[in-house]
């Protein structure tokens, strides 16, 4: 018989039993405490920390004596996931996902619109029944409103209120039905438009009369602890025991909290929103509505639905009017999402003669490139590592991360902002693209993205550039970026890079030829365009071309909740536009190989990123 452990966890004091063979990580899981665990436990991305403090585990692994220092381990610092008891064991928790102090994006393109939405509020008085006219109370109702049908939860209710109001009503009608009942005057309708992303969650609660915004929420999309990409929320939905079950009650549990909070602050009742409407990529979609999403991951990465789904919200647990509706916003391909289709919509490049190029970066990278008469999209597969994950002190964009640097070519002196201008605890993804972008115009990194040794500062067997002095940060230890890191930014950037230059290459077009980029999505909403196009990410477009267009996900839901033309002009995209496989395509590993150098292996394709390099940023500086 397998004899289990206690894992007790500080500083909460919450306990779980777990086997031999299962780790600290997967005792957390199990009574609720969050770790941070951005690869989902497979020991890359040395995020999981905690601090053994009683009994006794496992010796550290080989992922340990990577991430930690012989310092660290000899504390008891040690990685969750790698970290199995021998006896029952006491730890503390060093790494908890949280929102406090955190940069979430909310802001987007404010767009006008005609308001039409899907949701209409009737005021009516009834004839009264006699017994000339014995019709129904539903069908009465059904006649006066010209309607098809009723909600069958409001339906049990009907003949009282009918009576109680004295048959002075306002209705609540979804396209043909209705949906709700109440007092004549109470007309107020509202609905939420929600970006329902991989990392975090945006709620827009708007009122459907006016259009406009009443309250803006965010928090961290609770399934962080299993992974903090959807491959590893993938392969937890599949493998484990009412895994995809979990995922979806952590979504919702995200969604109902940020409408209960939006609620409150604009001073609203939650019965009193009708309508969400949900903007994310394909598997999160899917998740949400409790569809099995495992066949994405495999060839042919075939996905279970791209098409605008419609669900009662009680459905599936979203906590709104009982008779209120969540609809989804179409998608493209597997990995190609609804948050792509909104970002278009937001931006409109769609209706556009000028040829347009989309980019999303954000837990994933999608690009689209085209015009009103055709359009084409592909998914890139930058990987975890401008979300902070892989990199030695890689964080998320929240309080103490360093957001802005700039390195003097001459003396090599870094400056740096931190979120929330704090003491630096890490370095988040604007601040990584900076960093690589500084450093090859000091020199630092040649071409390759080799350090060069006179630049380096040695550090026990690994090679690191030291970006803050131990005195200065917050965890008292020097911030470094090494070799390592770098490989994973260039394999990052390469990734984006290559699927534009594929798609390029699809409509036979250059660089020149591109009239407007869009940058949409959590992270390239923060990063500096310039440092972007001089480590070869972004194509080498005057700058003045380049626009961030916020939170195209969550607008472009807003739109879809405000507009029945929007709602049909999302569909028309996601119908329209035709995905592009890189991994099929027969140049994509010898384009990849390309896009790896900084810039770029072909430099006449970067003639402004090489001369600011070349110049060591003399031309145009990256920080003003």
């Amino acid at each position: 018989m397998e004899r289990k452990r206690t894992v007790t966890f500080q500083p909460e004091g919450l306990r779980a039993e777990i086997g031999e063979d299962e780790s600290v990580l997967t005792a957390s899981r199990r009574c609720g405490v969050q770790i941070e665990s951005l690869c989902n436990g497979r020991g890359r991305c040395g995020k999981c920390l905690i601090r053994i403090e009683g009994g006794k585990a496992t010796d550290p692994t080989r992922f340990e004596t990577l991430a930690l220092s012989e310092r660290e381990i000899g504390s008891g610092i040690r990685l969750a996931c790698q970290t199995y008891p021998i006896s029952d064991l006491v730890v503390h928790v060093l790494a908890a996902p949280s929102a406090t102090g955190s940069k979430i994006l909310t802001w987007g393109l404010e767009l006008q619109i005609e308001i039409d939405p899907y949701i209409k509020t009737v005021s009516i008085e009834l004839n009264k029944p006699t017994l000339k006219d014995q019709r129904s109370d539903a069908e009465r109702l059904r006649s006066a409103l010209k309607t098809s049908s009723i909600d069958m939860h409001l339906l049990r209710h009907i003949p009282r209120l009918l009576r109680e109001k004295d048959w002075k009503i306002t209705a609540t009608i979804y396209g043909r039905e209705i949906i709700d009942v109440s007092a004549e005057g109470l007309g107020e309708a509202y609905g939420a438009a929600v970006d329902v992303g991989t990392t975090t969650i945006v709620v827009y609660l708007i009122d459907l009369a006016s259009g406009k915004v009443l309250a803006v929420e965010s928090d961290y999309n609770a399934q962080i602890p299993y992974g903090e990409d959807v491959i590893s929320r993938i392969t937890y939905a599949s493998r484990e025991k009412d895994g995809l079950a979990v995922l979806q009650r952590l979504v919702i549990g995200t969604i109902n909290k940020l409408l209960d909070e939006v609620s409150k602050r604009a001073k609203i009742e939650k019965e009193r929103i009708y309508e969400v409407v949900c903007s994310g990529n394909t598997i999160m979609m899917s998740i949400l509505l409790g569809i099995d999403p495992s066949f994405i991951a495999t060839a042919p990465y075939v996905p279970p639905d791209t098409s605008s789904i419609v669900v009662k919200a009680r459905e599936i647990g979203v906590d709104i009017n009982s008779g209120g509706y969540l609809r989804t916003i179409p998608s493209i391909s597997g990995y190609v999402g609804a948050d792509v289709v909104s970002d278009i919509l937001v931006s409109g490049m769609h209706k556009r003669e000028a040829i347009s190029l989309l980019i999303d970066i954000g837990t994933n990278g999608e690009v689209v490139l085209g015009n009103r008469s055709r359009m084409f999209s592909a998914s890139c597969a930058a990987g975890p590592a401008l979300e902070g994950a892989e990199i030695k002190f890689g964080m998320r964009g929240m309080a103490g991360a360093i957001e802005k640097v700039a390195i003097d070519p001459e003396s090599f002196e870094v400056f740096y902002k931190t979120i929330g201008g704090v003491r630096a605890r890490g370095i988040c993804g604007s601040g990584l693209v900076d960093v690589l972008a500084s450093m090859a115009i000091a020199g630092i990194i040649d071409q390759t993205g080799k350090m060069k040794l006179n630049q380096q500062q040695s550090q026990g067997n690994a090679q690191e550039f030291v970006l803050v002095k131990a005195n200065e940060t917050e965890i008292g230890k020097d911030i470094t970026i090494t070799q390592r890191d770098i490989r994973n930014l260039q394999l990052a950037k390469a990734a984006i890079f290559t699927g534009c230059s594929l798609l390029m290459k699809k409509m036979r077009i250059k660089p020149k030829d591109i009239a407007n980029v869009y940058i949409a999505g959590a992270f390239g909403n923060y990063i500096d365009p310039m440092s972007a196009m001089v480590v070869g990410m972004f194509p080498d477009v005057p700058m003045e071309r380049i626009k961030t267009i916020g939170n195209g996900a969550g607008f472009g839901a807003r739109l879809a909740l405000l507009s029945r033309r929007k709602s049909k002009e999302a569909q028309d995209i996601a119908s329209k536009i035709k995905y592009l496989e890189l991994s099929g395509e027969e140049d994509f590993q010898k384009e990849f190989l390309k896009a790896l150098n900084i810039p770029h292996a072909e430099r006449s394709l970067f003639p402004t990123a090489t001369r600011i390099i070349e110049s060591k940023g003399k031309e145009r500086p990256i920080m003003q």
